[in-house]
Order: C-alpha cells, then structure tokens, then sequence
C-alpha cells in the first residue's frame, strides 16, 4: 500500500490508504519498505473503521521509535488484526515536516493467528522458553498466560533525548510564531517579576546560570530580584519563583505568560521539569498531575517553574528555599486553582540546592496545625509522607455482593471481620441471582452469618453489581459506605482507620485503597483516564516494594477514579450522585460513579495506607470479557483474543505539548 499525506497539523504527519479488501477480517503482518523515506521518527499505525462510533483503534503504538539501522529485523515488523468493516489505514508521525510532501509504501501480509502469536513471542524469547517448559498437557495454557504477560509489557520506549529532539526542541520560527499567538490574544499578557531564591551555601555557577537564562528570556520586561522584600515590591501580575540553578529555556517566561491569559489568569500556575547534566544532557523528566492537596503535602511537586498571582499571595517565610516558599504559598491559597503548564519549563542543574525534608516537613506541620487534623508527619526522607487520623468513628456499612460460591470467598470476608480493627462496622452480603440459593450457598451463608455484625440480602433477579450496592446501601443507615468485592482481604489491619482519615478533608467525598494481587504486584495505585485507550489502573503489576514514577504509587493523591473493588463513600455523596449506574451491570460502574462525583465537586483520593489484597473476580470472572472496546497491548504490536477488542493494559499517553507521544507518562486526571 502506497501511502499518501493527508494532513500535518501541530507536528503530526498523517499518511493514509485504503485498505485492500484481502486484509480485512485477517491477522496481518507489516513491515517497512526499504524504499521508504522519512520513516524514523516515532509514530504509530491507526486503523478506521466503517460506521463505528469508537475512537480508531491504534494497532502499533511507537512502532517507529528506532532507526531502521538499529531496530533489527524484529523491531520493523508489528502485527495486528484487520476488521472486517475497516476501511483506511494511518500512519501517524511526530516531527516530519520535512518529509510532509513524501508518499510512503507499508507492506502488509495476511496470516492465521497461530502465526501471529509465534510472532509475538518471538520479541519475548524468555517467556517462549517458560512456556515451553514443563508438561505437554498444560501447554496451550501456559502459552496463553506468556501472551497475557506479554500484552502488559512496555515496548522500547524512546529515549529522553529523543523526545526531546521531537517535541522539545524551540527554533526561532517557534519563538515568532509564540509572539504572533500572544499579540492575537484579546489582552495584554501578564506582567511577570522572576524571584531567585539562594542561600549562603549556593554554589556561584548555579546562580548565575539562573540569571543567565532570566537574561536571555524571549520576552522583554521582566524584571528579577533575589530578595523577598524587593520582589514584592515590583508591579506585576505574577510573581515567578525559582531556586539558584534551576535554568530556563528561552521560550519558558513568554509561553507561561500565554498559557496564564489563555487559563483565565489563575492563583497559581507550575510547570513540567527535568534535570541538567553536568555535561550538558537533560535527563530525569518529571511530567506532574494537576497539584492536589493530597499529593503536595508530599513536597514531591514543589520544584521548578512556578508563577503566583500577585494579589493571591500570602506573608509566608521560607528562608534560602524555593521549594518551602512555594509550599506554603500553595498551602494557603484561598482557592486551589492551579494551572498545570504541560510543557517541560525549567532544567535544575546538578548543583541546585535541595531543601531538607525537615524544612518542608515544618512548613506541612504547620498547614496541619492550623486544619486541626491529628495526622502522623515522617520529615525523615524525601518525599514527606503524611497519614491523617480520623478525627472520629462513626459506623461505617460494608457492602459485598457475592455469589457466595467459591471457598476463596470465605476466607476474605472472614479476613474482613476477624482482621478488620475499626471498632463499628458492619458488613452487608448481597446475594443477588433469579433463583433462590443451592445447598452449597446456602452453607456458606450460614456460616457466614455466625457473626452478629454481618447480614444477608438476598435480592431476586439477573446479577447487577450497581443494583446489588445500591439496594443494599438503601437498608443501611450509617454515615459511611465502603463497596468491597468478595475476593478483597485486608493486609493492614487498619485499613478502614487510613481510608477515614482521608475524610478528615471536607471536599473529599470518595477514597480508594491500594490493592496488592496474591504475589505482591500491585492491582490497583488509582485509575487514569486515557491510559490503554479508555481508562486503566495505574501502575497495575508492577512490585509492590517499588516506588513508581516519581514515588506516585507510594503517596496519597487525588486521582479521577478509584475501583469499587474497595471505594469508601460518605452517604451524601453516594445519594446525591443515586449510587452507582444499574446500566452498567459489571464493568464501569466505579468509573462513572466517581466521574459524576468529581463534576459534582468532591475529590477523588487514593492512599497507600489502606492495603489488601485483591484475587480479582473470583466469583463473576473478568468484568470486561464481552466488552466491545479497547485491545490488548503487546509491546509495540496490538493482539485481540480472536479478533475481538478486549480492554487490558497498555500505553497510550499524551506529551506536554498536547501531541500524541509514545513517551510514557503518569498524571492525574
């Protein structure tokens, strides 16, 4: 198939043909024309199809992340399936407008699915040898686990340079068309004053590569001060704040003062980072959330560019240290709206002065002071780690549907009551199926019920796990709801005590919980919109001991959605919001419960603190097993069970500059 430009819009080349009739409904083969130019910058491959209201499918995510020359002969084929209503066929690549006048020719062979899933497994040989070993009798099982295993692999990832040669690299023609953009806006930019905080221990390079990149700003006017006082005295909208040796780019001042004007001109406003070499590279990227309360108590987000209204701020003090300034600045704000600049804005040398934990943990203790919240603070390390206590404790309603079938089912509810140290709860079992329950039910029920504080709810009709939570939570009275699947079991005994504390925060209304697999891999850190196509938990099999990208799955944060697999929830809010969706029987309803809440105003929080473990679907098997959207993702190549789409991990991201990236990335809806 030759290849033909069809668009080049904000940096993304689009090439397009229409796919032979003899590749739909097929697994397929593709591989790059050795006669094809322009084909080595990252990219993927998009397939439409005819009548179909999904988002296109993405079959080949930065499958064009390595030259030709050195991606070996594996690295320049993918495989993917063809349905058999599609229609056209996309190359999508970052960075080529040199070569936007260019066809390219893609190859492409149909094949059966036994050969495509040798193919996979070619690019995971390990794993091949694992499935091989042992009895002939189990092999088709144990082949279809290491194509499980495969499909939540990353694929070669880019390397930061090369990211940022694609999308972080401002020629002057990008600096003009940055003043044409701010001279088209309906008001002048904001007036900005640089504050250079540094101490009697700053090394003099650092410092003075900061005022060096202040110097050579693309933007005039704007002023700078290395002392509180003088700072504050100047006339201007924004007060930018930076430690010695953090270093900004050129187009850092005047793409701030567009993205302030364009947001509305809010409280405060930071920016992505990464750091300095001393040999001149950058390295160490850190693309940050939208800053939550929950998440900056942790000092994590604290470093780099940040800019504050001039009539929002406070009198703090914060002697020789940005990051402890900017804390408590963002502490006391009024009204927490924050803009997330998505651009990586400043570089911090290798000689930039960190502030001491103990520093930051001052400014948090005394932010916690003055909420009145009894919480445990360890200032002992980087990041802080803060654990709220409840302030008091009420009743709290467990709900649990279960089909009251598997063994497994006994052992983690009575986990629940025997291991559980929040002194008044109880449990609800909803036992939910058109027929009244069998012998084995039936037992399992009773011995169940041999505790006072758990009672059966036996509801007549086809299995709704919306409609199980919400006819149960209607026979409940307590203040406090917490959904919990049959197959989740406490690791920490105080599990409900670190969810509560959580509540000590007047606007948060949901709270999740962190979710270990029997083998310690993590189940659930949150759940990211976007990720693997439509949504996805984050951080999901990676080893519980491991911190995560930038110590994410670690510290408590705000995130749009939770699991109901273990989700506390004040009354008002699951009430107001009509509990969960009875639409959505199995899958989704977390998603969209805590979504609606989120509009409604209430965060979203998921702590560490309250750990269990998660056998997943025991009862009821995989929510999304008929599911109609997303694919499973195996490196760089996509692979359905049969041809049929099946949501499971994957990657998916979007970079800084709004431009699809094959960059990985971990934020906060």
């Amino acid at each position: 198939m030759t290849l033909q430009p069809t668009s080049f819009r904000n940096g993304t080349l689009r090439r397009s043909a229409h796919l032979p009739a003899g590749l739909r409904g097929h697994w397929c083969l593709g591989w790059r024309s050795s006669a094809a130019r322009g084909w080595r910058q990252p990219g993927r491959i998009v397939i439409d199809e005819a009548g179909s209201e999904q988002t296109p499918l993405a079959v080949a995510d930065a499958i064009l992340a390595a030259s030709p020359r050195t991606a070996g002969w594996m690295g320049r084929l993918f495989v993917f399936y063809v349905a058999s209503n599609a229609e056209t066929i996309t190359l999508e690549s970052y960075g080529e407008a040199s070569a936007a006048a260019d066809s390219l020719v893609l190859r492409c062979l149909a094949m059966g699915r036994p050969f495509a899933a040798s193919l996979v497994m070619l690019r995971h040989p390990g794993l091949m040898l694992q499935a091989l070993w042992g009895s002939p009798w189990q092999l088709p099982q144990r082949l279809r686990k290491a194509l499980a295993i495969a499909a939540r692999r990353p694929g070669p990832a880019l390397k930061y340079a090369e990211w940022v040669a694609v999308f972080d690299t401002w020629l002057e023609a990008d600096l003009r068309r940055l003043e044409a953009l701010a001279a088209t806006l309906p008001s002048p930019p904001p007036r900005l004053h640089v504050l250079v905080f540094h101490g009697d221990t700053t090394p003099p390079g650092a410092l003075a590569a900061t005022m060096a990149a202040l110097e050579g700003q693309a933007v005039s006017k704007v002023g700078t001060a290395v002392e509180l006082a003088a700072a504050l005295r100047q006339p201007a909208d924004y007060l930018a704040v930076l430690q010695a040796g953090e270093v900004l780019p050129r187009h850092a001042l005047g793409l701030a003062q567009v993205a302030l004007l364009q947001a509305g001109c809010p409280a405060a406003a930071c920016a992505d980072e990464d750091a300095l070499l001393s040999t001149g590279g950058r390295a160490l990227p850190l693309f940050k959330p939208t800053p939550n309360h929950s998440l900056m108590l942790s000092g994590t987000l604290t470093r780099g560019l940040w800019l504050f209204r001039r009539d929002r701020i406070a009198e703090v003090s914060a002697p020789h240290w940005a990051e402890c300034w900017r804390l408590a600045q963002w502490l006391r704000q009024p009204a927490r709206d924050t803009l997330r600049i998505p651009f990586v804005l400043s570089h911090r040398r290798w000689d930039t002065e960190a502030a001491p934990p103990s520093a930051l943990g001052q400014v948090v203790r005394e932010h916690l002071d003055r909420l009145t919240w009894d919480a445990s603070l360890d200032d002992s390390s980087f990041p802080l780690r803060v654990r709220p206590h409840p302030w008091h404790r009420p009743k709290v309603s467990i709900i649990i549907p279960s089909a009251c079938r598997n063994p497994d089912v006994l052992g983690c509810i009575g986990a629940v009551l025997k291991d559980t140290t929040w002194p008044d709860f109880e449990i609800v079992l909803v036992v939910m199926q058109p027929q009244p329950p069998d012998a084995i039910q039936s037992a399992m029920i009773e011995q169940l019920s041999a505790d006072p504080r758990l009672s059966v709810l036996h509801h007549t009709g086809p299995f709704n796990f919306s409609v199980a939570n919400n006819v149960a939570a209607a026979t409940t009275t307590a203040d406090y709801i917490c959904l919990l699947n049959d197959d989740v079991a406490p690791i920490s005994a105080d599990w409900l005590e670190a969810m509560m504390g959580q509540l000590n925060d007047p606007q948060v209304g949901i709270v999740g919980a962190r979710l270990l697999y029997p083998n310690g891999t993590l189940q659930h850190g949150g759940v990211v919109m976007g990720l693997a196509g439509l949504c996805e938990h984050v951080f999901r099999y990676q080893r519980s001991t491991l911190p995560g990208y930038a110590h994410r799955s670690v510290l408590a944060q705000q995130y749009s959605v939770v699991t109901a697999a273990c989700m506390l929830v004040r009354r008002e809010v699951f009430d107001s919001m009509g509990g969960l969706d009875p639409i959505l029987a199995s899958g989704f309803n977390d998603v969209d419960f805590c979504l609606r809440a989120g509009r409604a105003g209430w965060n979203v929080v998921w702590t560490p603190d309250a750990t269990l473990s998660h056998f997943e679907t025991l009862t009821y098997g995989q929510h999304y097993s008929k599911s109609p959207s997303g694919i499973i993702w195996f490196s760089d190549i996509a692979f359905g069970a049969c041809g049929e789409r099946t949501p499971s991990a994957g990657r998916r991201a979007r970079c800084g500059s709004g431009i699809p990236s094959p960059w990985p990335t971990v934020g906060s809806g």
